[in-house]
């Protein structure tokens, strides 16, 4: 990577890191864990995170109104979001597809907010899975970095299903255990964690059901009045207002490996930072409905060859600043929400396949379109089958 512009990416990612800090980092030989910790430091926060992630999304896509989706995976998040505000959490972040985050402070007790996910499974028919970890985070633009937000956030990604509930050794250790039972199990590279259950009823829901949307407040006002006798008008108005046949592109920067130390964690700001700025620069150029956050990028494009240059040019501008990308391709039914500040938000099925396309199924560097996106096929590339919900699929693939 270039790291000639470390001190402009520095003011990306947080105004207060420190420039001597910063200059010190662009030297490989300096890029030691003391210097790293010194960096991050006045970005640390100590305290526990809970995150969730819904079962079944693909399933329900693939047969019910997209509006429909949206309504049933905002259900359990209000819930959560009720209880953590309730008790002197915040939320992290904006709460895109079907995950959540919440930040609690050390104050925060944890047998009522535990209890009290444990019982969110009871009250709706969408399953979550959940993690609770206790440690040090990093908060940068408002997300949480650090090898404790991979663990907590990648755990209750990848290793948890519907109903689970689960804790870190380190949120257990915490935790007055009467009244709960644990049963331990495996976490892949991230060793034990423990499942835990109770019957104890949890505490009030008394903060606010309004979560970080990732669409304005008029569609969460619509999403609500579904609850109506005859949903049928609020579906209609919905579908008027903001369904469109678009060609969707996710971008991921490399392939993501939890961060295992500071110094990781601070490579990777960097390195997402540089990414944003390119990916910006590059999606700008092709298209007005856009979003960049973190190390992906989310696009629509009216054209579907013009979502094809885009996506072939940011490979390339990605490559030039070395910097590996995958991109995903896909095309159809898709929610288009013009948001403040000039990003777009989008949902629908072609946003989950290409999200699949370009974080499970390609390797860094490559370019995965759809079968539906160019039915004919592209020059120079090979024909690939995947399933997605155990629906087999061709698209096409140009290797990175």
């Amino acid at each position: 990577m270039a790291w000639t512009r470390l001190a402009d990416l520095a003011r990306d990612i947080a105004g207060d890191l420190p420039p001597d800090l910063v200059a010190a980092w662009e030297d490989p030989a300096a890029r030691t864990p003391d210097l790293a910790r010194a960096l991050l430091e006045p970005l640390a926060v100590r305290g526990t995170v809970v995150c969730s992630d819904t079962a079944g999304l693909s399933r329900m896509a693939s047969v019910l109104p997209l509006a429909v989706v949206l309504k049933r995976i905002a259900e359990p998040r209000e819930r959560i979001h009720a209880l953590g505000t309730g008790l002197g959490g915040r939320a992290i972040g904006t709460w895109v597809a079907d995950n959540s985050e919440m930040f609690y402070p050390p104050e925060v007790p944890l047998e009522p907010l535990v209890a009290g996910m444990v019982r969110i499974h009871d009250s709706g028919p969408v399953q979550i899975g959940w993690c609770a970890h206790v440690g040090t985070f990093y908060e940068v633009g408002g997300g949480l970095y650090g090898p404790d937000a991979d663990r907590v956030e990648t755990i209750a990604e990848v290793h948890t299903s519907g109903g689970d509930s689960l804790v870190t050794p380190q949120a257990r250790a915490a935790l007055d255990p009467t009244g709960f039972v644990f049963h331990e199990r495996q976490a892949g590279a991230f060793g034990s964690v423990l499942e835990v259950h109770t019957d104890l009823p949890g505490p009030a829901h008394t903060g606010s059901s309004r979560f970080p949307i990732p669409y304005d407040p008029e569609m969460q006002a619509l999403l609500h009045a579904l609850d109506e006798a005859d949903p049928t008008p609020v579906l209609e108005a919905i579908e008027t207002r903001y369904r469109a046949v678009r060609t969707v592109l996710l971008a991921q920067r490399g392939a993501h490996v939890p961060a295992r130390s500071l110094a990781d964690t601070v490579d990777g700001l960097f390195r997402d930072a540089s990414f944003q700025r390119i990916a910006k620069a590059v999606l700008a150029a092709h298209t007005p409905s856009w979003n960049v956050s973190g190390g992906l990028a989310l696009a629509a494009f009216e054209d579907a060859s013009v979502g094809l240059d885009a996506a072939r040019a940011l490979r390339s501008a990605t490559r030039d600043a070395g910097l590996t990308v995958s991109i995903g391709i896909d095309r159809g039914d898709t929610y288009v929400f013009p948001m403040p500040g000039g990003r777009t938000e989008l949902a629908g099925d072609p946003v989950n396949r290409a999200s699949k396309l370009a974080e499970d199924l390609g390797h860094p560097g490559d370019l995965l379109v759809a079968g539906r996106v160019v039915p004919d096929g592209i020059p120079g590339a090979e024909r690939v089958r995947y399933s997605i919900s155990g629906i087999g699929l061709e698209g096409w693939r140009l290797p990175g």
